[in-house]
């Protein structure tokens, strides 16, 4: 999932795992990158990945992975967080 494209200073996004079926998934996995806009697609210097993990209340199986990403040098450029997970059935 990208969050919105455009120049704002911080950027958090989270994507769930979808159930299937009558079956529960779980976040086994999952990451992120920075992105630019355009035919260059390269990150903006100065913008950040600050974290990437699997997201779960306490004692529970992640079911979502969340990350945050932020300009530590201020740019005018356009920049796209996105961030995946990987699912599975991980129950008996």
């Amino acid at each position: 999932m990208d969050s919105d494209t455009n120049s704002n200073s911080t950027r958090s996004e989270t994507v769930d795992c979808t159930p299937v079926a009558d079956e529960t998934l779980y976040a086994i996995g999952g990451g992120a990158l920075i992105l630019g806009v355009g035919q260059d697609s390269r990150a903006p210097s100065g913008v950040a990945l600050i974290s990437s993990h699997p997201t779960a209340l306490p004692g529970e199986l992640a079911q979502a992975w969340a990350a945050n990403a932020q300009e530590v040098v201020a740019t005018d450029e356009n920049w796209v967080l996105r961030v995946y997970v990987i699912c599975a059935n991980v129950e008996g």
